[in-house]
């Protein structure tokens, strides 16, 4: 199984864009739960970015599967939110990671 191409061929319509501001957590569960019943082993995770103020600072749940992360649009990293974000590459901007507990979520 591929991820990538299982979360791109996922139909979940309009919900793609709302899991990447407002439904993050609830789509990671999701992916999680489906990538566990499919015999890997995943781990929830927190991206997170301290921005200079408050309202520049963001936390995005994605879940990782042997060192590599994913979210709603495929697989996740500093290098693809920098392009995502259109951050130049002169800009520090470095994500961090903490993880997460499936419960709850």
């Amino acid at each position: 199984m591929n991820i990538v191409e299982l979360i791109k061929t996922a139909k979940i319509g309009g919900e793609r864009k709302d899991a990447q501001v407002d439904t993050c957590a609830a789509f990671a569960a999701a992916l999680y739960d489906v990538l566990a019943e499919n015999g890997f082993s995943p781990s929830l995770v927190t991206a997170f970015y301290r921005g200079a103020t408050v309202a520049r600072t963001w936390y995005h749940q994605v879940v990782e599967v042997d060192g590599r992360m994913y979210d709603s649009l495929g697989e996740f990293s500093t290098e693809i939110m920098r392009a995502r974000l259109k951050v130049r590459p002169t800009s520090t901007y470095e994500l961090k990671y903490a993880p997460e507990s499936r419960d709850g979520c």
